[in-house]
């Protein structure tokens, strides 16, 4: 996992993208520089060899000089061809393997940053980063590396085949290129402003696209599509207003330094036509000059350009180092050095356990409870009395402010290894997660082993393998991530069936047969009481049916634990108890 330091990298983000990722590759990039330099040197015969035809071939009638240099001239063009090719397709193979590394470690990344972060950051503008950013950054490592070098390279020859052929001409000719670079210098600022605003603005419309087109059926029903379509129609003119600056900054900045770069060839014209009258210089000289100094404008240009594609890249750099120095979450950050605990869950124990957020009151208060494997238990409680909570401190997903919780009374469960701990547990949310995916393996997701045998076995206990069987495609029937295709229930069953096949030794149903008549769901639960009649089973649920079989209910109300105790204990002591549920 890559882990930046903020503060000692700001302002160097070569050095994160480049050294760190691209030093994998160097024996790749001797290869590409040695081809790199023969394409260059290549590029600089053609003028040299006009010169050698002008002032010997020529005036002297030599066929086969004129024969000689433009076979040679030949050769030097199929090398540059080959070496070309070669350049080209190495950089392209080392630039995908870079950009695949970066797509799976800022990946692998945000699979461990604490929670609050997906509540600060929009999910659409992440995507729009891996995937956009990400994009311009590969674009500089392949095409705009391989530009960048061939270019300078070959302005370096061609400046010292400009020296050779006539010294006082070539300092003449580059009186104007102060002028390009102070251009350059002042633009770099500006353009980087505008780069980063228009990145912002893009990342929010497809953060916009992401949200909408997820809930078209709500904007249906409450008539919203005007407002959606206008709310759109303003983002993108904002959009387009602030790619419009940017474009006029940039064509100021490019074209300023075309027009400084376009007076070199008149100042050679003017000093090199006095050079010629005065016999100072040959035709041939001034020709090949001129022919080196045409080559020289189109690299330069080139060059101009990629500095503009590098500033955008250096934005898109910054937006995905940001997310990069995000820490990641303390509990799985601690993970790798937690105590790795391989006995069996015989019992999980709240002492005196408080939990809350910064600055607000307890949402969990003081709470004294033991878990017994081998028995059922229901956690319910009006809205915001802490259920949820109290099931995420299981899961070490948050950790207890006061007090402590143990395992087998040996183990701090603050120690344990949160990976190894995620092993033995599984939770069932009301809201059923899918993937655009097969049943398949929609079903043995976390549980990869598991064969078509096993994924059939908890389908029928789940009531749902009569309508895999009986389909055309079976476990090969894709559904999305929304269950397309499936009703609420169907998809409920398949979350339950995953549960099941993972076989943990903590199921944890939270509201996971909301969805279900109370046929079906009495069924289900049967089935998994008989299944893990050995293991630990915590409920959350508001329908008094689902609960009622269970061995002890905790009644929750304002993160306190009330009461505890079976069904008929909980409703002789808890007036208000009957109210919470509706059967």
């Amino acid at each position: 996992m890559l882990k930046i330091n903020r503060n000692n990298y700001r302002g160097r983000l070569h050095y994160f993208f480049f050294k760190k990722y691209v030093a994998r590759y160097l024996k790749t990039l001797f290869i590409i520089f040695f081809l790199l330099l023969l394409t260059s040197v290549c590029s600089l015969a053609s003028p040299y060899a006009l010169k050698i035809i002008i002032d010997q071939a020529f005036p002297h009638k030599d066929h086969i000089l004129l024969i000689k240099v433009l076979l040679f001239l030949v050769s030097i063009y199929v090398v540059r061809l080959v070496t070309m090719y070669a350049t080209e397709y190495y950089f392209a193979l080392m630039g995908n393997r870079i950009v695949k590394e970066i797509r799976l470690d800022i990946f692998n990344h945000l699979l461990l940053v604490p929670p609050i972060f997906f509540e600060e950051n929009k999910v659409g503008e992440l995507v729009h980063k891996i995937s956009n950013e990400v994009d311009r950054v590969e674009y500089i490592l392949t095409n705009g590396v391989t530009r960048y070098v061939t270019n300078i390279l070959t302005v370096a020859g061609l400046i010292v085949m400009l020296y050779i052929l006539n010294k006082q001409l070539f300092f003449v000719s580059i009186v104007l290129f102060p002028l390009i670079i102070y251009t350059t210098i002042y633009f770099t600022p500006i353009l980087r402003r505008q780069y980063k605003k228009a990145s912002k603005r893009e990342a929010g419309i497809n953060h916009f696209f992401t949200e909408r087109l997820s809930n078209v059926k709500f904007i249906r029903l409450f008539n919203a599509m005007r407002h959606e379509s206008d709310k759109l129609n303003s983002m993108l003119t904002g959009l387009i207003n602030v790619n419009l600056n940017t474009v006029k900054t940039s064509s100021v900045n490019r074209n300023l330094s075309l027009f400084f770069i376009a007076l070199g060839p008149v100042t050679v014209f003017g000093f090199g036509g006095w050079q010629v009258f005065s016999d100072q210089a040959t035709l041939g000289t001034i020709v090949a000059f001129l022919q080196y100094l045409n080559r020289l404008y189109a690299p330069s240009t080139d060059l101009i350009n990629f500095h503009n594609d590098l500033i955008k890249a250096k934005v898109s750099m910054q937006q995905l180092v940001e997310i990069l120095n995000t820490p990641v979450d303390e509990n799985f950050d601690a993970a790798r050095s937690g105590i790795a605990m391989k006995e069996r869950i015989d019992k999980i124990s709240f002492k005196d356990v408080s939990f809350r957020y910064t600055g607000l009151d307890p949402v969990i208060d003081r709470i004294s409870f033991d878990f017994e494997t081998g028995k059922k238990y229901a956690i319910v409680g009006p809205s915001g009395a802490g259920k949820s909570t109290l099931v995420n401190l299981i899961c070490k997903l948050l950790q207890p402010c006061q007090g402590i919780m143990m395992v087998n009374d040996t183990f701090n469960l603050k120690t344990l290894n949160q990976i190894e701990w995620l092993e033995n547990i599984c939770i069932v949310p009301q809201e059923p997660q899918m993937y655009t995916d097969s049943i398949r393996e929609n079903v043995r997701y976390g549980s990869y082993t598991k064969t078509d045998r096993d994924i059939l076995h908890v389908l029928e206990k789940v009531g749902f393998s009569e309508f895999v069987t009986s389909h055309p495609q079976g476990l090969d029937f894709e559904i999305d991530n929304k269950g397309f295709r499936l009703s609420f229930g169907q998809m409920q069953r398949i979350a339950l069936a995953r549960a099941i096949l993972r076989n943990p030794q903590v199921l944890i149903l939270d509201e996971a047969t909301s969805a279900l008549d109370t046929e079906s769901e009495q069924f289900i639960l049967g089935n998994i009481f008989k299944l893990f009649k050995d293991k630990l089973v915590i409920i959350i649920s508001h329908r008094i049916t689902t609960i009622v079989d269970v061995d002890e209910i905790l009644y929750l109300k304002d993160g306190k634990l009330i009461s505890a105790g079976n069904h008929e204990s909980v409703v002789s002591n808890r007036d208000k108890y009957t109210s919470l549920f509706r059967a």
